[in-house]
């Protein structure tokens, strides 16, 4: 779900994708495949390449479709909405079931 087109429009340059070099040129589109390792290259020293990005997962995540797993879970919040802290909260789950 998280692959991407590119279109390379101006200039010549290369890929690298899981070791293996792909060359291209303007006008030529390169695909990025989930869980590929890669790298662009510009070939030219002085101008710019330039290359439109084609992806999907924009529009996964506008449809809460996206499935990818996080890596680091967000902190949990110290204070509830009704202002009782965790270590409060705790305390009193504590209390309650002695």
């Amino acid at each position: 779900m998280n692959e991407a087109a590119f279109y390379h429009s101006r200039r010549r340059g290369y890929e690298i994708h899981d070791g293996v070099r792909y060359d291209w040129s303007a006008g030529d589109i390169a695909v990025v495949h989930n869980n590929c390792v890669h790298q662009h290259f510009n070939a030219d020293p002085v101008k710019p390449a330039r290359a439109l990005v084609l992806k999907t997962k924009p529009m996964y995540m506008f449809m809460n479709m996206l499935f990818q797993h996080l890596v680091e879970p967000r902190p949990r919040s110290l204070h509830r909405a009704d202002g009782i802290s965790r270590r409060e909260e705790s305390e009193q789950d504590r209390n309650h079931s002695k």
